[in-house]
């Protein structure tokens, strides 16, 4: 479990007792392809990348040669990766992500090389633990910890209500799973911060229709690819558009409409079929 070191603002929602405390605020750098946030190990300077779809945070190759941290065997389903490498822990004596300090970090695999802004990115394996919001039009990513929420809406951004989809789980699969529609049939799709578009199935028909929650879009403009066993990836492109909270607590997530085109379409929303 990684724990947060940082000064937490509350927010207050509407039923009974219910805060919702904001434990960290990001600002992200959100390029084309990758959102990028600020970071530091043991005080050398590293970009992190934020990356819902990688299940388990890596640092490249290189990077942790140039950090002079050690290795040790990764152990499990992780010495497919890369050799095999992690990170011991006891080298990051400090691991910062923009103003927070990450506690009780587990494994860190050493895999890939460095890109351009980034030496780390940080996976599902630390965002499942965390209430999550992407607020790209603010180019922010906050982190919250609700108290006593039950099942009150933590969409505290939209006093007239939100869109809600519930979240699914796959024992055998790491990711942020969202149930959707295509072509009017459930389907399956993996929130991946770190895939600059969304993506359908190439197993799959075109799609005429996309929905999610109560959003319809017609004709969505998706890129067919291979990607495993889900019917569709949602992208940067996806949350540029939206403000979405991933309510891990709750097992949901919120999001709302923030403007602009979503996989090429301008976003139509419908209530039961009918626009509002």
């Amino acid at each position: 479990m990684v724990s947060l070191a940082l000064l937490a603002s509350v927010s207050g929602l509407a039923a009974g007792e219910c805060k919702l405390v904001k434990t960290a605020e990001w600002q992200v750098v959100a390029s084309a392809e990758a959102l990028v946030v600020d970071g530091a190990i043991n005080g050398a300077r590293v970009g992190v990348a934020l990356d819902t779809g990688t299940n388990v945070s890596r640092i490249a190759d290189s990077a942790a040669d140039r950090l002079g941290l050690v290795r040790r065997e990764a152990g499990g389903l992780y010495a497919l990766s890369s050799g095999g490498n992690a990170v011991d822990a006891n080298s990051i004596t400090e691991f910062r992500v923009g103003g927070s300090t990450l506690k009780d970090w587990g494994k860190l695999i050493v895999e890939g090389t460095e890109a351009r802004d980034y030496a780390v990115v940080l996976g599902y394996d630390f965002f499942q633990q965390v209430d999550v919001e992407f607020d790209l039009a603010h180019n922010a990513v906050r982190l919250f910890q609700p108290q006593d929420c039950g099942d009150v809406s933590l969409a505290y951004w939209a006093p007239r209500g939100a869109s809600r989809a519930a979240l699914e789980r796959d024992p055998k699969r790491a990711a942020i799973f969202i149930p959707v529609m295509l072509n009017g049939k459930p389907s399956l799709a993996a929130l991946s911060t770190g895939s600059a578009h969304s993506l359908v199935s190439d197993s799959l028909p075109r799609p005429d229709t996309f929905a999610i929650g109560d959003e319809l879009i017609k004709d969505p403009t998706l890129r067919p690819a291979k990607i495993g066993l889900l019917d569709m990836v949602l992208g940067l492109d996806f949350l540029r558009a939206h403000r979405v909270l991933v309510a891990n607590s709750q097992r949901r997530i919120y999001f709302t409409y923030a403007g602009g085109r979503v996989f090429g379409n301008t976003a139509q929303k419908m209530a039961l079929g009918a626009p509002y």
